[in-house]
């Protein structure tokens, strides 16, 4: 997977990705988290139910720390502390993944959709490919890119669907830094 964006719980250090499981049992086990073979955290918080999917990583690794931009060139720098609450339909959105060559770009399909009853995600219609899942969803907020949430999926062939940060918010005290 992705990494989403570099946040605290509860004054730790760590960032927000997708797990696409149950991430209780992933605390339970303290899962540690790899990248290209060296740990570099473990998961000790996140949600998997019928509104989201995302898991928090403290960061457990010293040497290794997550900066405020995406992976591209040119590198768009995430607003400190903010974030957005709502979008119209048609708003342009961006997503950066482990995949993605570059930030992807599409528009808002729906804010706050249903995929299942008392569900509410991000439906998108930026392309993605498998493993972009926990990317950084963004938009550009008068002139400040302002995280949105992360990527989780595809849903059908058109759009893709995503946890929003108010959602996550809901559960856990996210503080973006």
């Amino acid at each position: 997977g992705s990494i989403g964006f570099r946040c605290k719980l509860d004054g730790v250090k760590g960032f927000i990705t997708a797990t696409h499981t149950s991430t209780d049992s992933n605390v339970e086990n303290e899962v540690n988290v790899k990248i290209d073979g060296v740990i570099i955290g473990k998961i000790t918080a996140g949600k998997y139910d019928d509104r989201s999917d995302f898991a928090f990583v403290e960061i457990t690794n010293s040497n290794y720390d997550v900066g405020r931009t995406t992976n591209t060139t040119p590198q768009y720098t995430l607003k400190e502390t903010s974030y957005v609450i709502s979008l119209p339909e048609g708003y342009a959105v961006y997503m950066a993944g482990k995949k993605s060559s570059a930030v992807r770009s599409g528009t808002v399909y729906r804010y706050d959709y249903a995929i299942n009853p008392n569900s509410s995600w991000l439906l998108c219609d930026y392309p993605s490919e498998s493993g972009d899942s926990g990317g950084c969803v963004f938009a550009n907020v008068d002139g400040d890119y302002c995280i949105i949430g992360i990527h989780d999926g595809s849903y059908g062939s058109n759009y893709t669907y995503s946890t929003k940060l108010t959602t996550m918010k809901e559960y856990y005290d996210i503080v973006i830094y």
